[in-house]
């Protein structure tokens, strides 16, 4: 069943993040998130300026968490748990060198030719919302130190390690995206790592919606609004009717969806070329039947499941119309999922003698899974 909260709400946002990541936030944190994803720039030199101003943000929010553990040790010191202190010093110190490490001497978003940063500043927002998560549970020990529920303060101090492990692995994608020069980071994200790209395309979503200008909307032409409804229905098709939709269906969807506005195809068809651009949809394609196919994503982990339980096609190859049988889509769509799963190195294309065209992936043989490939 699908669930469809009211776009862009702070119920919406909880979900996204409950969805696709571990961080437990409260009200209070997910208000304050949304407050600082108002008003996100589209001009490259203000994205690098918000990029440094988040991160300062989330440096904040550490440094409280861990004066609020030092707080926490002065009480646990009148007790005689001395592992318990002993474990919170290891925290603090987890939390500090967390900071230094990978939160001041991040590397700034850099101005290449070809980075795309609007799409790498929302990984900074998934590491300020992992940090506001942390300072959350950090506050909550004093409490659990003061009621002495010491199994509490157990499970939380956990928590927090499991949060330093999450936003470390956020990190380390950041660095990795800056190394691509190509700029299809969010290409990249959208295979190895499908849950930071959901979580990325929920906040452009609401970004773009709260940066709209309300005022004369259409007549303006001002896109922002039209591309964070486009990504919010994007998002709840996914789940419905699959990566890929009839440009058609998709448009009488987004109506649906969106009974409060007019728009036409036109603008919609634009608003919706704007976000390929940038990573935050697939594309759009032209099938042979000369209907227009409207990609939400690529699911490259659906397609790697049906080859990895079909041990046919695992040792002999698999064909595109194979797979266009298998996962009832069509051929545009298996055949730019393939070219992009060709370019990253996880199929090859073979051409046998009677020009047969046959994809391999060796990566199953060798990882046994299609889940840890992606």
């Amino acid at each position: 069943m699908i669930v469809v909260l009211p776009a862009f709400s702070v119920e919406w946002i909880v979900y996204e993040l409950g969805k696709w990541l571990t961080f437990r936030l409260t009200e209070r944190a997910v208000k304050r998130l949304i407050s600082s994803l108002r008003n996100v720039p589209r001009v490259d030199e203000d994205i690098f300026t918000l990029d440094r101003k988040i991160r300062d943000k989330a440096s904040e929010e550490i440094s409280v968490a861990v004066n609020s553990i030092s707080s926490t040790m002065k009480l646990a010191s009148r007790s005689e748990h001395e592992q318990m202190l002993e474990s919170l010093g290891y925290l603090k110190a987890s939390l500090k060198k967390f900071r230094e490490n990978f939160i001041v001497f991040t590397n700034n978003l850099v101005d290449e030719e070809g980075i795309k940063p609007e799409g790498l500043l929302y990984l900074d927002y998934i590491l300020l919302s992992g940090c506001f998560a942390i300072n959350e549970t950090a506050r909550d020990l004093i409490d659990v130190i003061q009621e002495k529920e010491y199994d509490n303060l157990s499970s939380d101090m956990d928590e927090i390690k499991r949060y330093i492990r999450d936003l470390e692995r956020i990190a380390h994608i950041r660095s990795t995206a800056l190394s691509v020069s190509n700029g299809n980071f969010l290409r990249i994200l959208e295979f190895q790592h499908p849950n930071v790209y959901e979580t990325i395309r929920a906040f452009a979503a609401f970004a773009y919606r709260s940066s709209g200008k309300r005022k004369g909307l259409f007549r303006r032409k001002n896109y922002d609004e039209i591309c964070g409804r486009v990504i919010y229905v994007a998002k709840v098709l996914e789940e419905e009717k699959g990566p890929v939709v009839e440009f058609s269906d998709f448009y009488s969807d987004f109506v649906k969806l969106n009974p409060d506005i007019e728009i036409s195809v036109d603008d919609l068809e634009k608003a919706t070329r704007i976000l390929i651009d940038k990573g935050f949809m697939g594309g759009l394609e032209t099938s042979e039947e000369g209907l227009n196919h409207v990609i939400l994503r690529y699911d490259y982990a659906g397609l790697l499941n049906v080859i990895d339980n079909n041990v046919k096609m695992k040792d002999q190859g698999v064909t595109l119309e194979q797979l266009m049988i298998a996962k009832d889509l069509p051929k545009c769509y298996i055949a730019r999922l393939l070219g992009q799963m060709e370019k990253d190195g996880t199929a090859r294309k073979v051409t046998e003698f009677d020009g047969t065209v046959r994809w391999f992936f060796p990566g199953l043989k060798a990882q046994g899974q299609a889940e840890r490939i992606c």
